[in-house]
Formats: structure tokens, C-alpha cells, sequence
């Protein structure tokens, strides 16, 4: 992992930041999410190929919302450039998780 990567990780680990980053981009500066109501979660999870073994994925921020029922997992993935692969990569990371 690169130093840029470690640095934003851990900019982006404190709950409020990371409450402000989707506050600002999906309600418009509205305070939706609060800091509080956000949990850690491990990004780490094990996975399948489609070849079937077993190997291990993480993302680079994942955090439980919990205000209401049901609750929401909010991740975030960090770019150093532009990858028109990473949506597909987020959904991989999705579908694993189930």
C-alpha cells in the first residue's frame, strides 16, 4: 500500500470526515449521516474466484450507518487515477459480501 493510499485512509477513518464526504456528496451538504451513528467495520473479506479459490479482498473504507432500521454499510475507495474498472470492482466487493 502506498504512502497516498495510507494517508487518505487514515484522513478518511475519522467519522466525521468520512460523515462529511457523503453528507456532501450525496445530500448536498445536508447533514444526513452523523458521526456518531458510524461504526468501523473490517474491509477485509474472503472471496472465490471464478475458478473457485479462495483469496481475500479490502477496500479502503468501510463503515456501519446505524440511525434507523434497516442499517447501511457506506464504503469509500480511493483513486490515485482515473479507473473506469473500479465500478465494476466495487460491485465485485458488493456481490462478495453477501
Amino acid at each position: 500500500m502506498g504512502k497516498k493510499d495510507i494517508t487518505l485512509q487514515d484522513f478518511l477513518g475519522d467519522p466525521y470526515i468520512f460523515a462529511d464526504l457523503f453528507n456532501g456528496c450525496c445530500f448536498g451538504g445536508e447533514q444526513v449521516i452523523h458521526a456518531e451513528e458510524l461504526s468501523p467495520l473490517d474491509s477485509v473479506q474472503c472471496t472465490k474466484d471464478n475458478r473457485g479459490t479462495p483469496g481475500k479482498r479490502a477496500r479502503d473504507i468501510k463503515k456501519l450507518l446505524y440511525c434507523q432500521s434497516p442499517a447501511a454499510v457506506l464504503a469509500v475507495e480511493n483513486q490515485e487515477y482515473t479507473d473506469y474498472r473500479m465500478a465494476v470492482r466495487c460491485m465485485r466487493y458488493d456481490a462478495d459480501g453477501y
